[in-house]
Formats: C-alpha cells, structure tokens, sequence
C-alpha cells in the first residue's frame, strides 16, 4: 500500500487505515503462512481501540508504561518519516530514556508471579516465543547465537 495522507485524531487515522487494508482479501488463509506488514501494528491499534474504547496513547500509558514505572518515556512520536506521527506511533513510536528502557528490558529477563502488568506466566512464554520458522514472535524476533549462551531477543 502506497503511503498516504490521513485526517482526524490518530484513533481516526488508523481506523481509516484498517479499513483500507481489509478491503482486499489476505495474500494467505489465516493460520497457512506469515508475511510481515507494517501495517500490522497499526491495525491491532486500532482493534485495541475499538475494544477497549481508548486510544492507543492512553493505554499505552495506563497498562505499560506506568506499571513499569517509565516515568521518561512517550508514546506520541514516530520514527517514520513523511508519516502522520500519531498514526504510526503503534509501529515503534514509543521513545524512552536510557533508564526506563533499562526497566523494560529487565521485565522482560525473567518471569516474575505477581509482575507490574499482570502477566501470567503462559503469556509470557508465549510473548518470548518465535512462531515458525520466521524466529518472529510477539515483537520480539528470539533466535540463538554461539555467544549468546541461550535464546536472544
């Protein structure tokens, strides 16, 4: 999809994006095989605004980044160049200090019962896990190198 232009609020945008990427069928069946999109944060956005009728800012907000006490850290800018930057903040638009980074990375070192996000520990698992033969997870691409003395994420 050609890049484009997009008016209303970020929330609006991005629903007005999902709508033009669904308009045409899938390339694959669901669950037949994988092509990443960019288009793919952006959508599950906007999916999680409709659910939780909240946009993707404040819930970025309330359930990640206070939690984890990321205090420096913003989700309202976008790395993409030529884009609406509320549009495609889902995409990698969330910028933080060293410190709060810092915090983020040690959630994700070990599973911890009763963690700041409520995450259980199947979830968990499953966020670290690489699906297929992509080594890409849930965000997180895991794969092993001779150094790395185990999985990297």
């Amino acid at each position: 999809m050609q890049a484009r232009e997009f008016e209303g609020t970020p929330r609006e945008q991005r629903y007005e994006l999902l709508r033009i990427v669904t308009e045409e069928n899938p390339i694959f069946k669901p669950g037949e095989d994988f092509e990443y999109s960019n288009a793919g944060p952006y959508i599950a956005a906007s999916m999680m605004e409709k659910e939780m009728d909240q946009t993707w800012e404040s819930m970025m907000e309330e359930l990640l980044l206070k939690p984890l006490q990321m205090g420096n850290t913003t989700p309202l800018r976008s790395l993409q160049r030529g884009s609406s930057p509320q549009l495609t903040a889902p995409g990698g638009g969330i910028h933080s200090s060293m410190e709060d980074f810092a915090k983020f990375c040690i959630f994700h070192m070990q599973f911890k019962p009763g963690n700041a996000l409520g995450i259980k520990r199947k979830d968990f698992e499953k966020m670290h896990e690489a699906s297929g033969d992509s080594n890409y997870g849930l965000g997180f691409f895991a794969i092993t190198r001779n150094w790395s003395k185990g999985t990297t994420y």
